[in-house]
C-alpha cells in the first residue's frame, strides 16, 4: 500500500452532521484515495461524534484522535499533524465542504509556484444578513491583506495547505492563540524563513456557519483577541489597524443597495466586537512570548 501523498486534518468539536458532510467531501476528492490520509481530531465533543468517527474507523474511511477537550483549534490540529504520514498536510474545519479538485489544484498550483504553502478563499453558503456580512467582510480583509503576492497576511486553516516537514520545523501552530489568528502566525512564520507561500483566489472552499447575534459577536470577539495576540508579536512589521481602515470595512459593507443601512450596522457591531476583544486581551491576557 503506498504511502500517502496527503494528510487532512480536521478538527471538531460536536458538529457531527456536518462533520459527515466534510468527510464525504474529502472521501470523492480527484486523486487516488490511497494516497489521502484523513485524520479527524474530536476536541472533546459529547454529542454522537464518537460513534461516528468509531464506524467510519471500521469501514477505513479515516482515522482519529480522541482528545479530552476542549484545547482550542492550534492545539487539536498540531495533535493531527502529528499523526500525519503525508508529504503534505490540509487543513479544512469540520463545517466545510472541500471541491473535488481541491488536493489535486492546491498541489498543482504549489508545483508550479515553487511553494511550500497554499491558502485559498472560503465561501460561506449559509443564508441570512449576518452570514453574508461576515463573509463581505473576509472577502474584503482576503482581498486587501493578500495584494502582495509573494507576502501573503490574510490565510485560514479551512482552506491551507502546507509542505509537511517546513510545517514540522516551525513547530506547528502556536497554541497560545487560543482565539484565532493562530493560521496567520504561521504564514508569517513561513514567510519570514524566506519560503514561498502563496494565495489561489480561485481555490474556493465553501464554509456553512450560521449565525445568531449573539454567536456572530462572540466569534468576533474572539477573532479581536486572537489578534492582539499577532500583533503583539508583529506590530513592528505589521502596523494595527487604524481607525480608518476600520471605518473602511463598514463602508464596504453597504456597497450592496438590499438592506444597505441594516448591512452596515451588523459590520459596525462586528467591528465593535472586535475592538473590544482586542482590547480585552490587551488587559487581561499575559503577553507570553514563544518559547
Amino acid at each position: 500500500m503506498p504511502s500517502p501523498k496527503f494528510s487532512v486534518v480536521v478538527a471538531t468539536r460536536n458538529r457531527v452532521d456536518s462533520l459527515r458532510r466534510t468527510v464525504q467531501s474529502l472521501l470523492a476528492q480527484s486523486v487516488e484515495p490511497s494516497l489521502v490520509q484523513i485524520l479527524v481530531v474530536d476536541d472533546g465533543s459529547t454529542d454522537g461524534t464518537g460513534a461516528y468517527l468509531e464506524e467510519a474507523a471500521r469501514r477505513g474511511d479515516l482515522a482519529f484522535v480522541r482528545r479530552r477537550g476542549p484545547r482550542g483549534p492550534a492545539a487539536a490540529r498540531n495533535a493531527g499533524a502529528r499523526e500525519a504520514r503525508g508529504i503534505w498536510i490540509a487543513f479544512t474545519d469540520d463545517d466545510c465542504v472541500v471541491p473535488g479538485d481541491w488536493l489535486e489544484r492546491a498541489l498543482r498550483a504549489m508545483e508550479q509556484g515553487a511553494a511550500v504553502a497554499i491558502g485559498g478563499a472560503v465561501r460561506n453558503v449559509q443564508p441570512g444578513l449576518l452570514s453574508e456580512v461576515y463573509q463581505d467582510q473576509s472577502n474584503f480583509l482576503f482581498e486587501t491583506l493578500n495584494s502582495a503576492p509573494d507576502d501573503p497576511r490574510f490565510l485560514t486553516t479551512n482552506n491551507f495547505i502546507c509542505h509537511r516537514s517546513e510545517f514540522a520545523v516551525l513547530g506547528g501552530f502556536d497554541e497560545k492563540f487560543r482565539h484565532g489568528a493562530e493560521d496567520r502566525d504561521l504564514a508569517r512564520r513561513l514567510v519570514h524563513r524566506g519560503l514561498r507561500v502563496i494565495v489561489d483566489p480561485g481555490l474556493v472552499v465553501e464554509h456553512s456557519h450560521a449565525f445568531t447575534l449573539w454567536s456572530y459577536l462572540r466569534h468576533l470577539a474572539g477573532q479581536g483577541r486572537g489578534s492582539c495576540r499577532y500583533f503583539r508579536l508583529y506590530g513592528r512589521t505589521e502596523p494595527r489597524p487604524s481607525p480608518g481602515a476600520l471605518f473602511e470595512r463598514i463602508r464596504h459593507a453597504g456597497r450592496r443597495p438590499d438592506r444597505k443601512w441594516l448591512r452596515i450596522a451588523a459590520a459596525a457591531l462586528g467591528q465593535a466586537a472586535v475592538t473590544l476583544g482586542y482590547l480585552r486581551a490587551l488587559v487581561f491576557d499575559r503577553p507570553r512570548r514563544r518559547s
